[in-house]
């Protein structure tokens, strides 16, 4: 009786785990990702978009601000006691 389940499960599975075997996801019948794979392709393409936007708003700003004759962040007055852009660089 022992032999002869040892013989059935190793036929099915060399280690005897046919329990613990996942079904083939890709598989058009009832496979997990056949329902989501649409929804999932997109919500990245929407993240994509979305991130390239930000990346695009980010260069313009930097852009827009390094074209300034005096590139500040600062939003008050101000004096510039020392300027670095004409500074030597160093060797």
């Amino acid at each position: 009786m022992a032999n002869e389940l040892v013989a059935k499960t190793s036929a099915v599975n060399p280690f005897g785990l046919q329990s613990l075997a996942m079904k083939n996801p890709f598989l058009s019948t009832g496979g997990m990702f056949t329902k989501d794979l649409p929804e999932y392709l997109i919500d990245a393409f929407q993240r994509s978009v979305l991130f390239l936007e930000i990346l695009r708003k980010r260069g313009n700003e930097e852009a827009e601000m390094t074209s300034r004759p005096m590139a500040t962040v600062l939003r008050f007055e101000h004096d510039v006691l020392v300027s670095g852009r004409s500074a030597a660089p160093a060797d």
